[in-house]
């Protein structure tokens, strides 16, 4: 059986957060010329599915695809393109065969892709960049930071350093809010 055409498909999800996951799905759809022979066209079908799995890596913003897309014998067949293929610049398999009439093998310089490792095996521990820091959080510190050195004026005048003296802790501008806590972490209790 030679393959003419097909498509292929690549999904990938990942775990962005407790009840969070981020999904991408690609679909690529290629043909093979007629002439093209079995080593040939099974290295441009590689080819088109590690196209497919870096796409989808791309869009996930997970690091490059390290895997290797093979065809095996227990691979299902490939789907049938529907309708004619559209026309499009020439393919890798097109360039080497030498598509063009009187071309005879064209050199192709592309440079060799990286060997790609099993898409399992990729880490899909996904690390949040900053996570932000609630309100809650911030009236947790500071009863805490009360309870230890029993001083409310020290931390009064501290939430005064971060925004204007009638405003809250609650008011602190989210960057900022690291800084406080810190600043706040460092407070002692007053000497008598």
């Amino acid at each position: 059986m030679t393959i003419t055409s097909g498509t292929i498909l690549y999904g990938r999800t990942i775990k962005t957060g407790d009840y969070e996951s981020a999904r991408s799905d690609v679909t690529l759809t290629f043909s093979v010329p007629e002439d093209a022979d079995e080593q040939a066209t099974t290295a441009y079908i590689q080819s088109i599915g590690q196209q497919a799995q870096q796409h989808c890596y791309e869009l996930l913003k997970l690091r490059p695809a390290q895997t290797n897309v093979s065809l095996k014998e227990s691979n299902p067949p490939l789907k049938a393109a529907r309708g004619k293929p559209k026309a499009t610049a020439p393919t890798p398999l097109e360039a080497a065969i030498g598509e063009a009439p009187g071309t005879g093998p064209a050199q192709i310089d592309e440079p060799t892709p990286a060997p790609i490792e099993d898409p399992a095996a990729v880490n899909d521990d996904f690390t949040p960049i900053a996570a932000e820091i609630t309100d809650e959080q911030l009236i947790g510190a500071m009863t805490k930071t009360n309870a230890r050195i029993r001083n409310p004026i020290a931390i009064r005048q501290l939430i005064g350093k971060y925004v204007e003296i009638p405003k809250q802790a609650r008011d602190i501008p989210q960057p900022e809010r690291k800084a406080f806590l810190l600043e706040l972490d460092k407070l002692q209790a007053p000497t008598s």
